[in-house]
């Protein structure tokens, strides 16, 4: 038993023993497209959280300003930078792992696997051969993701620190 639900993609099961090849394209279409709303839904619960967080510190922040400057107690204004601080780190931490990008790349993928099981129901019952079909099927269903990884990999870049050869800005 897990004691914290995982945030990232899980391994997919392998399909059941002896299933043919329309059962294992269905199995593994059906997998990934559970586990895509999942980790979909994960980050788009983070950047609901963080907006809601940061709005809140924000708000928060300009009560203790007006109590700063209306009563003159350190404490508000030392309160005050202490929140605007949390909120600091929070946007970093949010630009950080890019939840919204995230949200976004996953709601794509997620479409796309979608796609792909109502063309599998449409071509299978328009009678066409199940092992072309399914050879189809998952070929397109790698590059969806490969796809979503190019995507997932090319946010990771774009965090990164420039490369110490990379181009140089003029003195």
């Amino acid at each position: 038993m897990r004691l914290l639900k995982p945030v990232g993609m899980d391994v997919p099961p392998d399909p059941p023993e002896g299933a043919d090849v329309m059962a294992v394209v269905g199995h593994y279409l059906a997998w990934y497209d559970t586990e895509y709303a999942r980790i979909r839904n994960v980050s788009k619960a983070r950047v609901g959280r963080v907006i809601t967080l940061i709005a809140t510190l924000n708000a928060v922040i300009a009560v203790l300003g007006v109590a700063s400057a209306t009563w003159k107690y350190a404490w508000f204004g030392l309160a005050s930078t202490a929140l605007a601080g949390l909120a600091g780190i929070l946007a970093t931490r949010n630009n950080l792992f890019r939840d919204q990008e995230l949200w976004h790349l996953r709601s794509a993928t997620l479409a796309n696997i979608q796609r792909l099981k109502r063309e599998m129901r449409l071509r299978a019952a328009a009678g066409e051969e199940p092992g072309p079909l399914a050879r189809d099927l998952l070929t397109q269903l790698d590059e969806v993701l490969a796809a979503d990884l190019r995507g997932w990999a090319a946010m990771g870049r774009a965090t990164a620190a420039p490369a110490a050869d990379g181009p140089q800005a003029s003195a």
